[in-house]
């Protein structure tokens, strides 16, 4: 026996050894990562989890409640929470696993005989109790654990993650409906300056002063500002439904929201391009599917290795209840068994290179994942620069427009300037606004992909630095 025993250890050993997969979790990126950004601005080392930690960059009390309000009401959001509980569970039906399974069996039968005419009846009551363990021996059902924690762990960050993007999504859409609330305001005062200059221009044609053409001229001109009045409020509703919809209530568009942009007063810090890695929880998630597949692959070449089950198992029988623990026949037996995998058709080797080959994909995936989350980040800081300098650039384009319409508006009063060029300098002011608005509207949605690309905040973890 002893041989026979010692024969299959051999022939295991070597079906393992001859399996054995190195750990994809293990293996370097072969990422050559700088110490500091590529672009022109930097950012800092560390991050807040919470996922609305960030919003205090943006100055609006009003903004900060409708997000707790998405958050608390999303559907999507309470899906990646339920995704993240049934991880859980089954992260507790794997521990279960190891430990010793306890099953009672409560029998009542009854017979009936005739032998001679005479009829006889006979009633047995039984209790038995029986309790089954798989040793593990070879760390196989340690391994199903921990790759079930690291999918419970994968959800969590994936919960987050949703998290974070709706967050970024809200603000985006509330920036959106703000800048179209905002644009409708620049026509509609446009619209008024142009009725009470075409007000003014008739009484003073009534007076002779001026022709009939400069107040057909000022008509025109405020129709055609008139006309963009209906577009405007129509894209407004539509960025108020959309804000709606995230938070989960009907699109009726009957939202409040601020009246003017938010300020941005947090300036880029610098820091390292590597803590990437410990903040975006897309990342975690994804490194943490590796982790996963890892150990069930483990957990696949164990299993070409013997596995030995316990099973103690006892019971009371009697024809009677009342004497069922008193004088009832006992039994009870222990059994051993030790399983050895001879031959499946390469069902073993093929799960082995399966579970290894997903693996694979999910390393893959986490490298391009990683790749994606550095470009990310430089593309939006790259993108900051451009906006500012073309933000700066605007605000002076509409200064000089501003006082070269004033200075236009004097010369007509005094009869060496056409109402035509006052008109077309008035247009210049009205695009200028409406551009430098878009510009600022562009800067803060820019600032928000930025904050999920990092994954969260500026604010410094020195924790996390210190684990770089």
């Amino acid at each position: 026996m002893a041989k026979v025993v010692l024969l299959c250890l051999i022939w295991t050993g070597l079906l393992y050894g001859c399996s054995a997969v190195t750990p994809y979790a293990e293996q370097p990126l072969h990422v050559d990562v700088p110490e500091q950004w590529q672009a022109e601005g930097t950012v800092d080392a560390a991050i807040s989890r919470e996922p609305t930690a960030w919003l205090h960059d943006f100055d609006s009390v009003a903004l900060h409640n409708f997000v707790a309000v998405v958050l608390a009401n999303n559907i999507d959001i309470k899906t990646a929470a339920a995704r993240m509980e049934l991880s859980r569970q089954a992260l507790e039906i794997s521990s279960g696993q190891r430990w010793p399974q306890l099953t009672v069996d409560l029998k009542q039968e009854k017979t009936h005989s005739e032998k001679n005419g005479d009829s006889f009846h006979e009633q047995t009551l039984s209790v038995l109790a029986s309790v089954t363990w798989e040793l593990d021996l070879w760390g196989r059902l340690a391994d199903l654990v921990r790759a079930d924690g690291a999918d419970y762990r994968a959800a969590a960050h994936d919960f987050q993650s949703v998290r974070l993007s709706f967050v970024a999504q809200t603000v985006r859409a509330w920036l959106r409906s703000v800048a179209a609330g905002r644009s409708l305001s620049l026509v509609q005062q446009t619209c008024a300056s142009l009725q009470v200059s075409e007000e003014h221009q008739q009484r003073y044609y009534e007076r002779g002063l001026i022709q009939a053409e400069d107040v057909r001229q000022l008509r025109d001109e405020r129709l055609r500002c008139e006309e963009q009045l209906s577009e405007l409020a129509r894209r407004q509703r539509e960025e108020l439904r959309q804000l709606q919809l995230l938070a989960g209530v009907y699109p009726a568009a009957n939202l409040l929201t601020d009246q003017e942009l938010p300020l941005i007063d947090t300036q880029i810090p610098a820091g390292l391009p590597a803590t990437l890695l410990e903040r975006r929880p897309d990342i975690l998630a994804a490194k943490e599917r590796i982790v996963a597949l890892d150990a069930r692959t483990l957990a696949a070449q164990k299993k070409l290795l013997p596995t030995l089950s316990l099973t103690a198992s006892g019971g009371l029988a009697s024809s009677d209840l009342h004497n069922l623990l008193r004088h009832g026949g006992s039994t009870w037996d222990l059994v051993s068994n030790l399983t050895l995998p001879l031959f499946q058709g390469g069902a073993l080797r093929g799960q082995i290179a399966v579970n290894s080959s997903q693996a694979r994909l999910a390393w893959l995936d986490y490298k391009k994942t990683v790749l994606n989350a550095f470009a990310e980040v430089e593309s939006a800081l790259d993108k900051e620069q451009d906006l500012c300098r073309r933000e700066q650039g605007k605000q002076r384009d509409l200064a000089h427009a501003v006082n070269h319409e004033q200075t236009l508006w004097q010369h007509y009063l005094s009869g060496d300037e056409s109402l035509t060029r006052v008109l077309a300098a008035r247009r210049q002011i009205l695009t200028d606004r409406r551009d430098l608005l878009e510009l600022k509207t562009e800067r803060l949605l820019n600032r928000v992909q930025l904050h999920l690309a990092l994954g969260g905040s500026f604010s410094v973890s020195q924790e996390l630095i210190s684990r770089i």
